[in-house]
Order: C-alpha cells, then sequence, then structure tokens
C-alpha cells in the first residue's frame, strides 16, 4: 500500500480472493514441500500449472466457484473483499 501511495495514487479497495480455495490449496502446498521438497523446487513452475489447467471438469468447477464468491462479496456488499485468500487485489485511484 506504502509503495502505491508513493506513486500518487490512493487505495479505494483491497483484500483478498480466491478465498473459497485457502484452505486446500494451503493444504496442498503445505503437503507437496513435506512430500519431496527438492523435486518441487527442480521443476519449472509454468508445468505444474498446465498440467492442471487443462482439465475442462476443472476449469469449469473453478469458474463457478469465483463467480460464487464474486456474487457473496457483491451481495453482501463487502468493501474489502475477505481477509485471507490466495491472492491479492487492490483497486487504485490515481490522486
Amino acid at each position: 500500500m506504502e509503495k502505491a501511495f508513493d506513486a500518487g495514487f490512493s487505495v479505494e479497495r483491497c483484500g483478498f480472493f480466491n478465498s473459497f480455495l485457502f484452505i486446500p490449496i494451503s493444504v496442498i502446498r503445505l503437503a507437496s514441500r513435506l512430500k519431496d521438497r527438492r523435486e518441487i523446487l527442480e521443476r519449472p513452475k509454468h508445468q505444474r500449472l498446465e498440467q492442471v489447467s487443462t482439465v475442462p471438469w476443472i476449469n469449469g468447477l473453478l469458474s463457478r466457484m469465483f463467480v460464487s464468491e464474486s456474487h457473496l462479496v457483491n451481495k453482501l456488499r463487502l468493501r474489502d473483499y475477505f481477509r485471507w485468500g490466495i491472492s491479492l487485489m487492490a483497486v487504485l485511484v490515481k490522486r
């Protein structure tokens, strides 16, 4: 937030999204690290993502989860989304 302010922006909204996936992804990441740290560090990140992102039913499920979270945030009129999540977002306004 400080870097945004120093660059001449004010923060209108800030928070996390992908909140529904926070616990499952955290568990998977922790288990993967415990399983074989060396193998995970040596394998390029894009290979791991490509293995999952090409399965159509997974893409459909993830899409529905993102839309559901967005509708929930809008229905509850949350200003800053959730306090936890996998991804961080901010809406900045030039001062």
